[in-house]
């Protein structure tokens, strides 16, 4: 019984490792009239942007199960951004934009536009 409980325990620690976000991306919205184009650096729990116009904005990253939420830049206080845990591998990372100050009140359930963060490489 021992010879079975061991490496199960073992494949559960070891499958519970946390997965973050590090280095910097290129942010391109599908609508980039509505919000700026720029780039993104992510580091673990905390990213900055820097936007065309070299506004910086910084923000806070939220690790869910299933998605993954960057929330509280200064330059839009009210826009989160969303993607799939799975996509973090990735060279290429497709999210949905949400705006907090909707009409709607889960506002999660509506996107109000999309992009793609692309791996920028040192």
């Amino acid at each position: 019984m021992k010879y079975f409980f061991f490496p199960l325990l073992l494949f559960f620690i070891i499958s519970q490792k946390k997965s973050s976000l590090t280095g910097s991306y290129k942010l391109e919205y599908k609508n980039s009239s509505y919000l700026q184009n720029g780039t993104i650096i992510f580091n673990d729990s905390l990213y900055s942007t820097d936007l065309n116009k070299n506004l910086l904005s910084k923000g806070i990253i939220n690790y869910g199960k299933n998605l993954i939420y960057l929330e509280g830049g200064n330059e839009y206080p009210n826009i989160i951004l969303s993607f799939s845990t799975k996509d973090i591998v990735k060279d290429t990372i497709n999210f949905q934009v949400h705006n907090k100050n909707g009409v709607i009140k889960n506002y999660l359930d509506v996107s109000v536009n999309s992009g793609k963060l692309i791996k920028i490489y040192n």
